[in-house]
């Protein structure tokens, strides 16, 4: 199956956008063997994380909406952030994967969440770590990733926040959630 996702994306994404998706698998694959997790999974995971991410904002609209969800008001406003979600819709539905774990993995990989599990985390921190990513503290993250999964999830998202902000845009909730939960983490 890998092997068809692959394919799909080289179809559906553009050529900067399937070339992220490929590294965020590379990045994936290597921190689920530092952490111990199934590399299947997280294969699954972090080649599908983006499949929505080229769609118009119609699409978007139109894949969430057929499933009967109501998005609340940051991601109504600003539906690109929504992008995870569909990916997880159109990997169930196209995919046939039933594992929530992944479908957690693909969903929340933008802005996380509290309690996320360990590929969630993983398939999160991936994307923020590929290699062609390139902004101040970013290496520091990238090292701590490796050395402790809960204080690069923390650092991601606190530098994520502090982006956002930045630029004057609504932080999402649930990445506040996280921030508290993992601080909380860190410290225990």
């Amino acid at each position: 199956m890998i092997e068809k996702i692959i394919d799909e994306l080289k179809r559906i994404l553009s050529q900067k956008r399937y070339e992220h998706s490929i590294r965020v698998f590379h990045t994936a694959v290597e921190l689920a063997k530092i952490y111990d997790e199934d590399i299947e999974k997280t294969s699954l995971a972090s080649l599908l994380h983006d499949y929505a991410k080229c769609f118009d904002d119609a699409t978007l609209r139109k894949i969430i909406a057929d499933e009967d969800i109501v998005l609340d008001e940051v991601l109504s406003e600003n539906i690109g952030l929504a992008h995870g979600l569909a990916s997880a819709i159109i990997a169930k539905k196209t995919y046939h994967i039933e594992d929530q774990d992944i479908l957690n993995a693909i969903q929340y990989h933008t802005y996380g969440r509290p309690n996320m599990s360990r590929l969630e985390k993983i398939v999160y921190l991936a994307d923020y770590i590929e290699p062609d990513r390139k902004f101040a503290g970013l290496e520091d993250i990238r090292k701590v990733a490796r050395e402790d999964l809960n204080q690069g999830v923390l650092m991601a998202l606190n530098a994520s926040v502090k982006y956002i902000l930045s630029k004057n845009e609504k932080i999402y909730t649930l990445s506040l959630d996280a921030i508290e939960y993992y601080s909380d983490e860190v410290l225990i």
